[in-house]
């Protein structure tokens, strides 16, 4: 028993007894509000040094994520979806580090292994949910197949590479051109992860704060997002696509195949080759018979992420088709 974190519980209960038994006039008073924010700093300290304590005996990187205004008590559906997000951020950043950033589909094995998080303490006061790095994560030697760009064994392990960028991500987030910058590296599932970490705070109003402790190299970090600042955020982060379109055009060929739900369409032409695309509105592919014959009117469309810099060239039908004789 650590008798400094022994010695912080005992002030915490302490000042909570007498906070507790302060008449109401008094505990929403000036006298109150400074046992409060005692009471606070007291529970921040007890919380790193927990922190600290349990990452030394486990011998494995650790991080605190504290839920501001929640006090020692949490919804199980928001606690659900704040451990989710961080853990599906950290893997989608460990992936992005790793040299192989995706936007969809399944994320690597060794990737998902070598950034897992283990929920080993709940802290008392505002909420605060302590997570470890799995040690076995650490132990785990890179495929030079699966993950060429890993390095040697000797290497940061992913786990703290991914949370180190977590820590990046946070501390830029109000500089839009880092942002932008940073994604454009990091690729779309990162910034999908990110931005439904940061519904969390949004949502519940109140301010998300990390601390980062590594005991094997003493290495340690803070941040925090507000709620307002999480909106903020999030409004620069789903900004919508840039979209430049060219002069409109006709073609004339078959209906290969139509997708009426999605408005995705394709054509097969008199050369053998085929062109792809969606439709302006899916009901201009109502009543179009596959194997028929009709002129079509397309324009070439290019989206930009102005995030992420990613950019895509497709055919938009503009009008119904019409029938080809």
């Amino acid at each position: 028993m650590n008798l400094e974190a022994v010695t912080l519980r005992e002030e915490i209960v302490a000042l909570e007894g007498l906070i507790e038994g302060l008449p109401d006039r008094y505990r929403q008073g000036p006298l109150g509000k400074t046992y409060s924010a005692r009471l606070a700093q007291l529970q921040h300290a007890h919380a790193e040094l927990e922190l600290q304590l349990a990452t030394k005996r486990m011998n494995a990187p650790g991080i605190n994520v504290r839920l501001d205004g929640e006090v020692g008590r949490i919804k199980a559906l928001i606690l659900a979806e704040l451990v989710s997000a961080v853990q599906t951020l950290v893997t989608a950043l460990g992936q992005a580090v790793a040299g192989r950033p995706t936007t969809k589909g399944m994320v690597p094995l060794e990737v998902q292994r070598r950034t897992t998080l283990e929920a080993f303490a709940f802290a008392p006061g505002s909420f605060i949910v302590q997570l470890v790095v799995d040690p076995q994560a650490l132990e785990v030697a890179p495929s030079q197949r699966l993950l060429p760009t890993l390095g040697t064994p000797e290497a940061e392990p992913l786990a703290v590479r991914a949370l180190d960028e977590l820590s990046t991500l946070l501390e830029i987030a109000d500089d839009g051109p880092k942002l932008t910058e940073a994604f454009s590296r990091l690729k779309g599932r990162v910034l999908t992860a990110y931005d439904n970490l940061l519904q969390v705070p949004e949502n519940c109003g109140a301010e998300l704060d990390f601390t980062f402790y590594d005991p094997r190299s003493e290495k340690r970090w803070a941040r925090s997002v507000t709620g307002a600042a999480a909106s903020v955020i999030r409004k620069a982060l789903t900004a919508e696509v840039v979209r430049e379109e060219s002069e409109r055009e006709w073609i004339v060929g078959s209906l290969v195949g139509a997708n009426h739900r999605t408005g995705t369409f394709e054509v097969g032409l008199e050369d053998g080759s085929a062109v792809q695309g969606r439709a302006k509105d899916v009901t201009l592919l109502k009543g179009v018979i596959i194997g028929e014959t009709y002129s079509f009117e397309l324009c070439q469309v290019l989206a930009k992420d102005p995030i992420t810099g990613a950019s895509s060239m497709n055919y938009e039908l503009i009008s119904k088709p019409e029938k080809s004789f």
